[in-house]
């Protein structure tokens, strides 16, 4: 797995480091890519493909992950593990027949992460986004 500092701006692949280094940190498995998906938001996923959405906003306040957990109770998801993170949670959930998805919130240092896995990536996609997610980190200063 390559770290790639990521300026909103800009983009990254495993294979080179945007000039500025600023927003998160972002510690892309081989192969994969981030591009910037409009104001604080990545599309990242192997290349050529999509397979998780990450948006940074500098304020607001971590969603309680109960209150997440029953809204997608509500739509038929079915739990498939949650994790506590020490500044966040994430949650796998069965979305159909053989398909998971993601969702997970963060609270770093420079603001809040927004996790959010793309509806057709493969299960390893999502498996390697939940560890995405969790190792997000805000830069250092």
């Amino acid at each position: 797995m390559v770290a790639c500092a990521v300026a909103l701006a800009g983009s990254c692949s495993t294979n080179e480091q945007p000039e500025a280094r600023v927003g998160l940190k972002v510690p892309l498995p081989d192969g994969w890519v981030a591009q910037p998906a409009g104001a604080g938001a990545l599309r990242i996923g192997p290349k050529g493909r999509v397979a998780l959405t990450v948006e940074h906003r500098t304020t607001g306040t971590l969603p309680e992950p109960a209150a997440v957990k029953s809204v997608l109770e509500a739509e038929g998801a079915v739990a498939v593990s949650a994790l506590a993170l020490p500044d966040g949670w994430l949650f796998r959930y069965d979305v159909g027949s053989e398909t998971q998805a993601l969702v997970g919130a963060r609270s770093l240092a420079n603001g809040l992460v927004l996790c959010a896995s793309e509806p057709r990536a493969t299960l390893d996609e999502v498996k390697q986004s939940a560890q995405l997610c969790a190792a997000i980190a805000a830069p250092p200063r």
